[in-house]
């Protein structure tokens, strides 16, 4: 399950869910920069809408913070990033971290 809503760089970004995204826009997510909110395609399946969640907020940093990064790199991080978070859960569950 996604959040409701996501803080990056001191803002806060609703997640919405859309019917016509991808079949008027092509495509599975976008992050809207004006309206401050990440719109995501309501025919995306649970695992697909995790990545392009994942996607969308790293669009997001790469906005906020000028990070030259083209897309085709920007969405093999995410595919790669989003692998990781789903074969480790519990992987940024930083609640108790042990001292070393």
């Amino acid at each position: 399950m996604l959040p409701e809503k996501v803080k990056i760089g001191g803002f806060t970004w609703p997640v919405v869910y859309e019917d016509n995204l991808q079949s008027l826009r092509e495509r599975a997510g976008e992050a809207r920069f004006i309206d401050q909110v990440i719109a995501m395609s309501k025919t995306n399946t649970s695992e697909r809408k995790q990545e392009v969640f994942i996607h969308e907020i790293l669009e997001i940093i790469k906005h906020l913070y000028e990070i030259k990064l083209d897309h085709d790199n920007l969405s093999r991080i995410a595919v790669v990033l989003h692998q990781i978070i789903k074969d480790n859960p519990g992987i940024f569950d930083f609640k108790e971290v042990a001292d070393v």
